[in-house]
């Protein structure tokens, strides 16, 4: 990389520039604050947060050939709310504003809260294909199913919907399934997983946990690792932790060393380091139904009971997660690289202390 520094927007190139090739997927699959009237809205780390959105330009500058993806990750969205309205008008003013363009978005459960009437239901034009810019956010849209998708017989119907309706975003193979960005030479595995374990009987479970595995012990070649799946492993929201799935994909995920685990459930924004765990730990699942109050104030790096969705940037050697509310605004930054070392970039106050990096990993 050269040692030349100029401004960058948020693709990661040069102002003005579009340069940038869209990977081609593969598929594997086995078949704080107070808020009014005492609400608990927002919880940053200390130091305290501030809204620093200069540091959106101050990405180091990469060759135009250098691999680049761009991902968008939101849950808990097919609500038919304006605040649904909202978010989507968001990610297509945010992409727009910053000239990306999407490689993928991840969609985190609960896909769904309406009833849906089969593949043909009308719901699906205007809860998806319509509601999220099909110009703007044209890229496949890779979906796990979260608790409420299994109500009324949703989630069959969203496995039906994809497998007929191939030319759509909306992508959903299998309950668990792998996707390579870009194909050729990966920059960034997905591993997609369903974490709703009592919808599925014991054989399934135990199934899904041996893939796990699998694909996890085979040869990583891509430089980035992500699962995905609708319930945190931990979350300061009202929810809180799951230990069951701590200790059912824990011990893979420390093992493999995962860099990232994305998940919804949780309807708010947040953004966790656990200590003894590797990876860093994102909940987005403001995606448009009514959002849940931050219960716990000692742990997040930032969390936030409010609507939004997050932009991930992933390059050879960095990864930057950027939390975007509703409004546009971007109250948490953060940056990890390569050896697993966690630093805020904005969302905190500039001082020496805030952009220290946290160690979470001694990986070479």
């Amino acid at each position: 990389m050269a040692n030349a520094r100029e401004p960058t927007g948020m693709n990661g190139f040069l102002p003005g520039r579009r340069t940038h090739t869209r990977p081609v997927e593969r598929f594997s699959s086995p078949g704080g604050k107070t808020g009014p009237g005492g609400s608990r809205r927002c919880v940053v780390g200390k130091p305290m947060a501030v809204f620093v959105l200069a540091f959106l330009f101050l990405a180091p500058v990469l060759r135009a050939a250098e691999a680049v993806v761009h991902l968008l990750a939101l849950g808990d969205w097919g609500a038919n709310t304006p605040a649904q309205a909202a978010v989507a008008a968001a990610m297509k003013n945010y992409v727009e504003r910053h000239h990306i363009g999407p490689d993928a978005v991840l969609l985190l459960g609960d896909n769904f809260y309406v009833d849906l009437d089969g593949v043909n239901d009308e719901d699906w034009k205007q809860l998806f294909e319509r509601m999220y810019d099909p110009r703007r956010l044209a890229a496949p849209f890779y979906a796990v199913l979260g608790n409420h998708d299994y109500d009324d017989n949703r989630a069959q119907v969203e496995l039906d919907y994809a497998k007929k309706n191939p030319e759509s975003r909306f992508k959903l193979p299998h309950f668990w399934y792998r996707v390579d960005l870009p194909r050729n030479d990966p920059l960034v595995t997905l591993i997609a997983l369903d974490s709703n374990a009592n919808k599925h009987s014991k054989e399934q479970w135990t199934a899904q946990t041996r893939w796990l595995e699998r694909e996890l012990s085979k040869p990583r070649t891509a430089r980035w690792t992500i699962c995905f799946a609708h319930h945190p492993l931990f979350s300061d929201s009202e929810h809180g932790d799951d230990e069951n799935l701590q200790k059912v994909w824990g011990p893979a995920f420390k093992k493999h060393r995962v860099d990232f685990y994305l998940a919804g459930h949780d309807h708010a924004l947040e953004h966790l380091q656990i200590p003894d765990w590797p990876m860093s730990f994102v909940v987005s699942g403001g995606g448009g139904y009514e959002t849940y109050e931050i219960e716990r104030q000692d742990r997040a790096k930032f969390a936030c009971g409010e609507h939004g969705f997050v932009h991930l940037l992933f390059t050879t050697d960095r990864a930057r997660v950027s939390f975007v509310d509703k409004t546009g605004s971007t109250p948490h930054i953060f940056e990890r690289n390569r050896r697993g070392d966690v630093r805020i970039v904005s969302g905190s106050a500039l001082t020496r202390e805030a952009n220290l990096p946290v160690p979470v990993s001694s990986a070479p």
